[in-house]
C-alpha cells in the first residue's frame, strides 16, 4: 500500500470537524445532565454514524463479508511466572560532613 500524505491530512480534517461538530447542540441540551448528553452523543458517534457513512460505500455487505476474521488472542497463562526475586532497595543515611 502506498502512503498518501493528501489523504491523511482530509482524513485528519474530517476527524477533527466530527470531534468539533459534537459540541454544536450544547446549548440546546443545557438543562440535560451531562450523562445524557454523553450517552446521546456515544449512541450517534458509535451507532448510528459508522452505519451512515459505511452505507456510502458501494456493496458494503460483501465487504464486511470479505474481510478476513479475527484471530483469538494467545491464552493467558495461569502458571507462575520463573521471573527472578526483586532485589532488595537498600536506603543509605545521608552523609554529614
Amino acid at each position: 500500500m502506498n502512503a498518501n500524505p493528501l489523504l491523511g491530512v482530509i482524513l485528519h480534517a474530517v476527524g477533527g470537524f466530527a470531534a468539533g461538530s459534537f459540541y454544536i447542540p450544547f446549548k440546546k441540551v443545557k438543562g440535560w445532565a451531562w450523562e445524557s448528553y454523553w450517552l446521546m452523543g456515544g449512541f450517534f458517534s458509535w451507532i448510528i454514524a459508522p452505519w451512515v457513512v459505511g452505507l456510502l460505500c458501494p456493496d458494503l455487505v460483501n465487504v464486511l463479508r470479505s474481510a478476513p476474521a479475527p484471530t483469538p488472542p494467545p491464552p493467558i497463562s495461569t502458571t507462575a511466572s520463573a521471573s527472578p526475586t526483586p532485589r532488595s532497595l537498600t536506603i543509605s543515611a545521608p552523609r554529614s560532613e
